[in-house]
């Protein structure tokens, strides 16, 4: 009996670890908390959104991380306008983009084939997933100045 119960405490102890508390609301992934916003606004003004909230623009940073958000999007919120701004940048220096939190050069990139294109010469500075059909979730630059839905991240609460 004394050995179930050290077991199931160490079992208890370690799910606690690996489970996030997230805000409500909002998603919980491997190391951070998602929120897709249903909110159509221009890039710098999701950032300043997200900032608000004590989050930031996501930055995907591994083809992990880019599925679980692809499944976010996938199973909840289908109904939402098909692209999502992400933290992600060239508008310090073109062609160069990074990661916009510390702005830090992007190690992992996930571009629908052809792009970025820089709308051939005419400024897409900014970075958002593409859900419509036969985009599968990449990525694309567009004018900041679009309306999008964007997605913020967060960590979770200590």
């Amino acid at each position: 009996m004394k050995i179930a119960l050290v077991f199931l405490a160490a079992l208890a102890c370690a799910l606690a670890q690996t489970s996030l508390d997230c805000r409500e609301g909002w998603e919980a992934g491997d190391d951070s908390c998602y929120k897709v916003m249903k909110l159509k606004v221009h890039w710098i003004e999701a950032w300043t959104y997200c900032t608000a909230m004590r989050s930031s623009l996501v930055e995907i940073e591994s083809q992990e991380e880019q599925d679980l958000i692809a499944d976010i999007l996938k199973s909840k919120y289908s109904d939402y306008y098909e692209q999502f701004w992400i933290g992600l940048s060239d508008m310090d220096t073109e062609g160069q983009w990074q990661n916009m939190r510390f702005k830090q050069n992007a190690t992992y990139l996930n571009w629908i084939p052809g792009q970025p294109n820089n709308d051939n010469g005419r400024g897409e500075n900014c970075a958002h997933i593409n859900a419509k059909d036969g985009r599968d979730y990449k990525w694309n630059d567009h004018s900041c100045n679009a309306e999008l839905n964007f997605i913020c991240e967060a960590f979770p609460l200590v």
